[in-house]
């Protein structure tokens, strides 16, 4: 398992749990390929022909980059856990090739829309890159320990862990 986090402890979009150490501590390890590391949930739309510039560059990136490996764009968009923390098993990512990985970075490097906007489309697409569904939705405690009170736990992660 890789697990993709940011330089900081807490974010906006850090919830459930609120730290990134204390969601690495008390993660369910290996039960899914792909285990977001935040329950704020997102939503997208890959369209060419709407008024909202995130939509036509998500529609854009996902033409240009993805559509040649993962097929064309969810018709109904995506809903999932948000941002660019998570854990992925190693076989998941390892369903691309470098050259896959190498043109995202090409496209986002010669894009002409800002890093924002293309970052944040596939910020979007990751779970979909590691072969998850567009609509995708875990409870808290399907992807942490949690104690009887359905309270996220890192002492029982570590007593199981151990």
């Amino acid at each position: 398992m890789i697990a993709f986090i940011h330089a900081h402890r807490t974010a906006w979009h850090q919830t459930g749990p609120s730290d990134i150490v204390v969601a690495l501590r008390a993660l369910r390890w290996n039960k899914y390929t792909f285990m977001p590391m935040t329950s704020s949930m997102t939503k997208a739309t890959f369209q060419n022909n709407m008024s909202d510039l995130q939509s036509i560059v998500n529609y854009q990136v996902w033409r240009d980059v993805l559509q040649k490996e993962l097929g064309p764009p969810p018709i109904n968009g995506i809903k999932t856990h948000c941002c660019a923390t998570f854990v992925v098993k190693k076989e998941a990512i390892l369903t691309h090739s470098k050259a896959f990985y190498s043109s995202i970075i090409d496209y986002l490097l010669n894009s002409t829309h800002s890093d924002q906007l293309t970052g944040r489309s596939i910020e979007y697409s990751w779970h979909l890159m590691f072969g998850q569904p567009a609509h995708l939705h875990y409870n808290t405690c399907d992807l942490y320990v949690c104690d009887d009170k359905g309270m996220i736990s890192v002492q029982l992660a570590e007593k199981i862990n151990n």
